[in-house]
């Protein structure tokens, strides 16, 4: 997906009169203009909240393609279920990835846990989790990337 640019927009001077503090209407000039500031600002932060969502499906989708690396394959039943999406939870936007949704296949989290299965290499049990703890530093700077492409860097 490509990451929009951030859009703001925000003079870097006072327009306008009075100029001076001592001219009448001065301060409620600076109140309206520190208005419009706060405004950008809860606009930057809901561009932000929008883009977040997006930002992470991105950035976990080669996790994703790791752990299906890792996640064994014998009817190719598990590994066909593995999602990634965007979902809410208390009306606030998250990403929500893993296998089985639903409950099918319905051995996934026994196949996931088990530690004592074999699998042939390189199919493992914790094949997310590996995946995830692999994938930690990649993450962390694809997430720091992402957001500085957004804010236009």
């Amino acid at each position: 997906m490509a990451i929009p640019k951030l859009n703001v927009r925000m003079g870097l001077t006072r327009v306008g009169k009075p100029l001076y503090p001592s001219e009448p209407g001065y301060v409620a000039q600076v109140n309206a203009q520190m208005k419009q500031v706060e405004l950008a600002i809860l606009d930057i932060f809901d561009q932000i909240e929008d883009v977040t969502p997006h930002i992470m499906v991105d950035v976990l989708e080669p996790v994703m393609e790791l752990s299906a690396y890792y996640c064994p394959k014998d009817t190719h039943a598990l590994v066909n279920s593995r999602y990634i999406e965007i979902t809410s939870y208390r009306g606030k936007p998250r990403v929500e990835m893993g296998y089985a949704r639903g409950g099918v296949p319905r051995y996934a989290a026994i196949v996931h846990e088990n530690l004592e299965f074999h699998h042939a290499h390189p199919t493992q049990a914790k094949f997310l989790e590996r995946a995830v703890l692999e994938s930690q530093n990649e993450v962390f700077y694809s997430l720091a990337s992402k957001y500085r492409e957004f804010m236009g860097e």
